[in-house]
């Protein structure tokens, strides 16, 4: 098969580079690419239509891509006598009067002398609870306040880059296959951050291009672009000790997660200065020092 991107024709002759093809992002389920047959070239098709290319697609989009987190399953409340039970009556319960106390006659009420209003004001108790009332009523305008302004941040436009091969999605969220297409390394996207449907994780808004209002997960993406691979790897390995993983592929860059000797991780790439890039079971890359593995 032969692909043509960017004035260039790629020979596809084996599944080798079939794979390192996908890997590079040269070859996404959207590639237009031409199948040669008797010398002769077929009509341009879908590479994700080809049934040859789909288990190659679906490994490296399993290993690179981690799920988002899921949103939790919805539980429904059932009373214990059943589904047709009667709901409980407004109003307070009554209480239960035992039999003896039913039969028996009511008891001569108590005479209480009444309370002069001097005596009633000097009750303690009103001026606390005026106090608190106060402070919740504080307390209620500063959060909102406060989530006022985490919204108007949300809103504005940021340019962020995926760092790894991830997808967009009709929803903020990782359920069913809602998926739309897949994203390579190093491309530009600009939207604003949206929370996903599950409350928690933190989706791209994409606000231009085709795929405009659709989203992409916040953890496969970076404000700065990712260095260039000098080579792709796509394999787990282990490392020999300890070691401190890196935002950037340098030693004075900052900790991005500790992990322990034996830890197997999946190293998706190696970069120019020797350094390997690590893809994170919770989304994202990250670097480790040349003599790790």
């Amino acid at each position: 098969m032969i692909l043509r991107s960017g004035g260039r024709a790629l020979s596809l002759s084996t599944p080798e580079k079939w794979r390192r093809a996908i890997a590079l992002g040269d070859l996404t389920p959207d590639t237009q690419i031409e199948i040669v047959r008797d010398g002769e070239p077929a009509e341009p098709r879908r590479a994700g239509d080809l049934p040859q290319l789909a288990p190659y697609f679906a490994a490296l989009e399993e290993r690179l891509e981690p799920a988002p987190p899921r949103e939790p399953a919805p539980v429904a409340s059932v009373p214990a006598s059943g589904p047709e039970a009667e709901p409980p009556p407004s109003g307070p319960a009554p209480s239960a009067v035992p039999a003896s106390a039913a039969s028996s006659p009511a008891p001569s009420p108590v005479p209480v002398a009444p309370v002069s209003p001097a005596k009633a004001a000097r009750r303690p108790g009103c001026g606390c609870l005026l106090a608190v009332i106060a402070a919740v009523i504080v307390i209620i305008v500063i959060a909102i306040s406060l989530a006022g302004g985490d919204k108007a941040a949300s809103g504005q436009t940021v340019q962020v880059y995926v760092v790894r091969l991830t997808r967009v999605r009709a929803q903020p969220t990782a359920d069913g296959k809602d998926f739309l297409t897949t994203l390579s390394r190093g491309e530009a996207l600009t939207g604003r951050w949206v929370t996903g449907g599950d409350g928690q994780t933190k989706w791209l808004k994409l606000s231009e291009g085709i795929y405009k209002d659709d989203y992409v997960w916040g953890a496969n993406l970076s404000a700065s672009a990712p260095p260039p691979l000098a080579r792709i790897v796509g394999k787990t390995r282990a490392f020999r000790r300890a070691h401190t993983l890196r935002v950037q592929p340098q030693a004075d860059s900052a900790a991005a997660q500790d992990v322990a000797a034996g830890a197997r991780v999946m190293v998706t790439g190696r970069t120019a200065n020797g350094w390997w890039e690590i893809g994170l079971a919770s989304g994202g890359v990250a670097y480790a020092s040349p003599d790790s593995f």
